[in-house]
């Protein structure tokens, strides 16, 4: 009898532990992800940026000095080595002319920076222009057009007839100096000569700053 009683009594306690029993809660519902933009940079602050780099870029310019550029130097000049005789009808420089320097007839010679061991001899109707040039022997000329001789020496002579004009400045002559039947201007200023000054039937001279040692034939001198 006693367990016919625990029998029915079973059901009854198994709905009471059931009604007991609290719920499970639901599960909460997942809650949406929402895509944030992203914000936008302020009007100009791109270029406050760029600015800010290129300042800082000049900075470091400034605090670092360039280097002095390198020039480069000119080649020397190369003289010219001439053996004998020289023809000269055009502008010449840097030559070395063992022999004499002719200038013919109608031609224009401009000799500079240049030595010749010999003597110039200039054609009638020639003219020329002798700067910086050393010459050995002497300057020989009739009916020359125009003679220049600046800033050399002649270690001879120069001896000129019946021409042009003729301008001797900042020579050293040597021997002397012979001029004659000249009709255009004849000139020597500051000059250093050795020897004597003569001048015949040639109208035009003038002259200022010579040192001459020897004798003057020459008026206006």
């Amino acid at each position: 009898m006693l367990r016919a009683a625990v029998l029915l009594l079973s059901p009854l306690l198994a709905l009471s532990l059931a009604a007991c029993t609290p719920e499970p809660e639901p599960e909460p519902e997942p809650v949406p992800q929402v895509e944030t933009a992203p914000i936008p940079a302020a009007p100009g602050a791109a270029d406050q940026g760029k600015a800010a780099e290129v300042e800082e870029a000049a900075d470091v310019a400034e605090a670092e000095p360039l280097a002095p550029a390198k020039t480069a130097e000119a080649p020397a000049p190369v003289t010219a080595e001439v053996e004998g005789d020289l023809t000269c009808s055009g502008v010449l420089a840097h030559q070395s002319v063992s022999g004499n320097v002719e200038v013919p007839t109608g031609a224009n010679c401009q000799l500079f920076d240049s030595e010749v061991d010999g003597s110039i001899l200039l054609a009638p109707g020639s003219a020329a222009t002798l700067s910086a040039t050393q010459v050995g022997g002497s300057v020989q000329g009739e009916q020359v057009y125009d003679l220049v001789l600046e800033e050399g020496r002649v270690k001879g002579n120069v001896e000129l007839s019946a021409g042009g004009t003729v301008q001797l400045n900042n020579v050293t002559v040597d021997g002397s100096v012979e001029v004659s039947d000249y009709q255009g201007a004849v000139r020597l200023i500051d000059n250093e000569i050795a020897g004597d000054v003569e001048c015949q039937d040639t109208p035009d001279i003038g002259a200022e700053g010579n040192q001459i040692t020897g004798r003057i034939r020459c008026p206006g001198v």
